[in-house]
């Protein structure tokens, strides 16, 4: 039965050091009693075996704008001790030697089948690659709509300077009809082939 109940929790760890997310647990007291490879890796933890109470040397925990300290009471781990569940909650681990990660934690309280605490448990889901994809496509977003924001100026700009343009060429029109119509001197003008394209109202007073 001991030789069964080794290999069972020997597989066990072997599945929790091997999958991706960190997990981390703790008993009823808050001592920290199980922690898998991710869990070293997101918190740059040394691969020497460390005492839980000697963590917070090695990284530090933030809110997901990577800048505002958490405090304790918001610590995954420790709202899941209060007996709190959560799903997807996000915030930053800046470890001391690495850049810093952003990740989803989840967790809850661990009872046994009595119904008494046990400890508590939390995951933690590494999203920072999907985090920088999405600051990417922003700050790319951002650009074109800036770009845009500038040719639509420049369009805008370019009709004005037509209209004004348009507006500047009907004004000397009319003003050179109203030279054309009003002068007291015959005004007329032909093509090569002798035909009238212009005249005025003094040209056909003197020519019929």
């Amino acid at each position: 039965v001991q030789a069964e109940l080794y290999r069972e929790r020997e597989f066990l760890n072997t599945i929790l050091e091997n999958i991706s997310d960190g997990i981390v647990a703790c008993n009823a007291e808050g001592k920290i009693t199980l922690f898998n490879r991710s869990t070293r890796e997101l918190h740059g933890l040394p691969e020497r075996p460390i005492s839980p109470e000697q963590w917070s040397q090695y990284y530090g925990l933030y809110f997901p704008d990577g800048e505002t300290p958490m405090p304790t009471s918001e610590i995954p781990l420790y709202r899941a001790l209060q007996g709190e569940t959560f799903r997807d909650v996000e915030m930053a681990i800046a470890s001391h030697n690495e850049q810093m990660r952003f990740v989803l934690a989840s967790g809850s309280p661990l009872v046994d089948i009595n119904g008494e605490k046990m400890g508590a448990a939390a995951s933690i889901h590494d999203i920072t690659e999907r985090k920088q994809a999405a600051q990417v496509l922003q700050q790319t977003n951002e650009e074109l709509e800036r770009r845009v924001q500038e040719r639509t100026t420049d369009l805008q700009q370019e009709i004005e300077e037509r209209n004004r343009q348009q507006a500047a060429r009907r004004q000397s029109e009319e003003r050179l009809k109203a030279i054309l119509h009003y002068s007291p001197t015959a005004m007329y003008l032909k093509d090569i082939q002798g035909r009238y394209l212009l005249a005025n109202p003094r040209t056909g007073s003197l020519f019929g």
